[in-house]
């Protein structure tokens, strides 16, 4: 069964301690009978932790900080159009 998961990076600048950045993702994460949707998501997200030098030379990390909701799609089958993710939201918090 397919499921979407919004997960939570920070991005880590050496020698910064403020202004601190985040990032949101969406992922698809497709799970059968035999696995928990933390621990493949969890695995999946490993392979958007990165370690690189930035244009002046400081190094940057994005390290995986939590999954933050999954939802299970309900689809066996992903096409055109498919809901991949939905949340309710109140009129002020728009």
């Amino acid at each position: 069964m397919w499921h979407s998961a919004e997960v939570l990076f920070r991005c880590n600048v050496q020698d910064e301690l403020n202004n601190i950045l985040y990032e949101k993702k969406i992922l698809l994460v497709y799970l059968d009978e035999t696995r928990e949707i933390s621990e493949k998501t969890e695995q999946l997200t490993q392979l958007f932790e990165t370690k690189y030098k930035n244009s002046e030379g400081i190094d940057v990390y994005w390290q995986f900080v939590k999954v933050l909701e999954v939802q299970e799609l309900g689809k066996e089958e992903l096409y055109d159009g498919v809901e991949v993710f939905s949340r309710l939201i109140w009129e002020s918090e728009l």
